[in-house]
């Protein structure tokens, strides 16, 4: 096969698979397992559309910075410190030369540029073995882990750095065979790229610069062609690092710069299990550890068997040298943020996917390539096995990671955000006025969708707002279904500072103008109790009727009245309502109400739970902490949560219960819900 067909031939089966994996989530915004992170990255993206292409000054959409504050202090711009974004900044010269600032244009650039990586992982190992199928079926196998696969097609600067690891590799291995400055020089430029954009890896970096000089040491190299790249390659790296920390120290940063590690060995080896118990099979699928000890089996006998060749075999012995030196770096790396491990599952990729390709490079490397046709025939019946568990389990992965988990908000604030444009339109809020964001679920993300500047406040409490109610912004953005449980119920004075000016089905949009009158809390949010479809109260004077179930009245304390319920010790569960079928008859219900009294004796977890069953499956799950809201021992405050309905059908089942998880001990009086 000419080399043009073989190239073409992996271009295809890259182009094809990436179709098939990643084409239905292509427009996604930023969501799911770490929406956080990527939609700071996205948001990056945009500053640079916002700043006039200026790349020095890197900026999101927020004043106040997670660091070093935890977004408790304006800083003096949106500018912030970040990793040499030269990736984000070319996804915006895309995104306005394309005239969309659709996340579709960063996705297609990330799974551009992963794809490439791959391609040059192929050449390097057809560089080393002259074997079309087993450099096929090893591009396979470092392709597919369903954790790569995730974010191969995401916002993380992982994603190219590994890519850039891997074309810097195969330039390190083409000058280890001709001995060329143009391809080490061209190496270390790509190493380099991948450093500056992600930290970690530096790890090659200085895995193939110490070969380098240890190569010099033993005569094996000339020092002086490698002295400016090598030069180049540290000085831009430390100089970017010296800026990057003066953008830190002026204006603060949404990204970590310190290291966590474990605090003792106990704590260490707790964590190491919860990474290898959680993760294990979102690194690699079982198909692709099947594999790598195929390879290491194969590789090691090869090597064993024809032991005087391949230690002097210069790639091979360079090739071990880096594997040695990166998973140092790497165990190195992962003591330091040990403690991040456990939550921020792209580590893996950042700091062990290097060597553990490289390891695998150098057994299937050591393994005799197919001269013979049945040799030939034995790969390519290995590509044909292997091919559809890879596939089948990175597509899987794709589609577990994109079911919301029963506690993930991202997919409703997604949804109530979309909705903002028209809302800030209509109350004709200018393009540079600042907004005011509590309760976001990411600080950037609302900021993606309304395309203003302002500040988000992350931790909801009394404290925070009052600060931020004294920041200077125009207005105020809230979700309806969680401003009055969230939001109001922590700092009721609030509306002493700010006026509901309008709202959508969704969101509620307030300003500091002074209103002509007063608004009371169920006008602000537009649950009324005039137009509700359905309502039930009970104020515990009695028994209430039988759609109230574990209910257990108790005379000694009360809000009103002569007596309340209470949950105890000794309950499980407290408090639960059905809602009448017949209520379901109506197709429009939007959404449900709950409010009551609540005095907190103990504190112990306590949760809220809506949950709707269709037949004999759970169709919709919300557990909100009861305790959280309380958040004050022995005081009764009154609490209003509520729910944005899914599609209900006439079958369906809706209950609210108190799950008194903690076992802790809470009186309520006074109790309603309601639907719309």
């Amino acid at each position: 096969m000419k080399a043009i067909h073989r190239d073409l031939s992996i271009i295809i089966i890259l182009i094809a698979g990436a179709w098939y994996l990643h084409h239905p989530w292509m427009s996604d915004y930023p969501s799911h397992i770490h929406a956080w992170a990527q939609a700071d990255r996205y948001a990056i993206a945009l500053g640079f559309i916002n700043n006039g292409f200026n790349f020095f000054k890197p900026e999101t959409f927020i004043f106040n910075h997670q660091f070093p504050n935890d977004w408790l202090v304006v800083g003096p711009s949106t500018i912030t410190s970040v990793d040499f974004p030269i990736h984000e900044y070319f996804i915006a010269i895309f995104m306005k030369l394309s005239g969309t600032q659709s996340p579709f244009v960063f996705r297609l650039y990330t799974l551009c540029y992963s794809l490439l990586g791959f391609f040059f992982l192929y050449k390097t190992v057809y560089l080393l073995s002259n074997d079309y199928f087993k450099s096929l079926l090893f591009m396979l196998f470092a392709w597919l882990s369903p954790l790569l696969v995730y974010y191969q097609s995401g916002f993380l600067p992982t994603i190219p750095s590994l890519a850039n690891t891997f074309i810097g590799l195969y330039f390190y291995v083409l000058y280890l065979q001709e001995g060329k400055n143009r391809s080490f020089n061209l190496a270390v430029l790509f190493f380099t790229i991948a450093a500056l954009n992600r930290t970690t890896f530096i790890i090659p970096l200085l895995s193939i610069s110490g070969i380098e000089f240890l190569r010099v040491i033993f005569k094996d190299t000339k020092l002086r062609p490698k002295l400016l790249p090598v030069a180049l390659a540290y000085g831009s790296f430390l100089a970017y690092m010296l800026y990057n920390d003066y953008l830190r120290s002026i204006y603060g940063s949404e990204f970590l710069n310190y290291i966590l590690p474990a605090e003792s060995g106990a704590e260490a080896k707790e964590l190491f299990w919860n990474v290898k118990n959680r993760w294990k099979y979102v690194y690699l699928s079982w198909t692709q550890y099947e594999l790598y000890a195929a390879f290491i089996a194969m590789g090691v006998f090869s090597i064993l068997l024809r032991f005087r060749n391949s230690i002097r075999n210069k790639s091979i012995l360079m090739l071990a040298a880096i594997g040695i030196i990166s998973f140092i770096g790497a165990l190195a790396f992962s003591m330091a943020m040990l403690r991040q491990f456990p939550h921020h599952d792209y580590y893996f990729i950042d700091a062990f996917y290097f060597p553990l390709i490289v390891t695998a490079l150098i057994a299937i490397y050591a393994i005799p390539g197919s001269r013979y046709a049945i040799v030939k025939t034995g790969w390519a019946a290995m590509i044909i096995i292997a091919a559809f568990p890879l596939f089948s389990s990175a597509k899987q992965m794709q589609k577990q990671r994109r079911i919301p988990e029963l506690w993930d908000r991202n997919e409703d604030f997604i949804a109530s955000f979309k909705s903002a444009t028209d809302l800030l339109e209509r109350n004709n809020v200018a393009k540079d006025a600042l907004v005011l964001v509590p309760e976001s679920v990411a600080p950037n993300f609302p900021f993606i969708f309304i395309n203003r500047k302002g500040y988000c406040v992350m931790q909801v409490d009394s404290f925070s707002l009052n600060k931020a109610l004294s920041w200077h912004f125009d207005y105020m953005l809230v979700e309806r279904a969680y401003f009055a449980s969230h939001v109001y119920a922590h700092y009721p004075e609030m509306l002493d500072s700010i006026h509901a000016i309008d709202r959508n089905e969704r969101l509620i949009l307030f300003s500091k103008e002074k209103p002509k009158r007063s608004l009371s809390l169920d006008e602000i949010t537009g649950f009324e109790k005039h137009s509700a479809l359905f309502s039930a109260m009970a104020d515990f004077e009695e028994m209430p009727s039988t759609q109230w179930e574990n209910i257990h009245l108790d005379s000694r304390i009360s809000f009103t009245g002569a007596s309340s319920a209470i949950v105890d010790e000794a309950m499980e569960f407290g408090l639960t309502y059905r809602l009448p079928a017949e209520v379901l008859l109506n197709q429009q219900l939007s959404w449900f109400y709950f409010s009551a009294d609540f005095l907190e004796e103990s504190s112990n977890e306590c949760d809220m739970v809506l949950s709707i069953h269709r037949a004999d499956s759970l169709t919709y799950y919300k557990r909100t902490s009861l305790q959280a809201l309380c958040n004050k021992l022995g005081n009764w405050k009154r609490i209003t949560h509520t729910y944005k309905l899914p599609d209900i059908s006439p079958d369906d089942k809706i209950s609210f219960c108190l799950w008194n998880l903690g076992r802790g001990r809470y009186r309520y009086d006074n109790a309603e819900f309601r639907i719309y």
